[in-house]
């Protein structure tokens, strides 16, 4: 087992229970909040206002996932520049970091989608039907579901790193 200062041990930690934190705030949206909106009942434009809302509070999440990648990554390298182990602190901020571009490519896409509709069903022009606003904010649930595996795993690499 390696030995850490209490200054490392207190920052690694911290960056682990960070990463978590982002992974379990992300599944809850997909866990909780989606499937109360799917469940309401309600009409296409509530559940787009609704969607809309849960979209907007989780925007602090890449943020939080960007701030926490970087101090994994300095983690890394302080470990890194004494020679010590520090490939897990960095795949764990390399993997936390990964829910940005996974959100761009595989989740944005829908986000649009959805912005769109919402915009459209507040001036009452080319409204999208509820079968395909509830089909668009399932896949919006699925995919972020996915991406809640990222930071996830990138806590998982840096406790390993942190008690071997």
């Amino acid at each position: 087992m390696q030995t850490y200062s209490a200054a490392e041990t207190l920052i690694a930690s911290t960056n682990i229970l960070s990463s978590a934190a982002i992974a379990g705030a992300t599944a809850s949206l997909s866990a909780f909040a989606v499937p109360a909106v799917l469940n309401t009942g309600a009409s296409t434009d509530v559940m787009l206002r609704q969607w809309f809302s849960i979209f907007h509070r989780g925007k602090i999440i890449p943020v939080a996932a960007v701030a926490t990648g970087l101090s994994h990554a300095a983690v890394s390298y302080g470990r890194w520049a004494q020679g010590r182990q520090w490939r897990g602190f960095a795949l764990g901020g390399a993997l936390t970091a990964a829910l940005i571009p996974f959100t761009i490519a595989l989740v944005m896409p829908t986000n649009r989608v959805l912005a769109e509709a919402e915009a459209h069903g507040r001036s009452d022009k080319s409204r999208m039907s509820d079968d395909k606003v509830r089909q668009l904010i399932r896949s919006w649930r699925d995919r972020n579901a996915i991406r809640c595996i990222l930071p996830l795993a990138g806590a998982a690499f840096a406790l390993w790193n942190l008690i071997v």
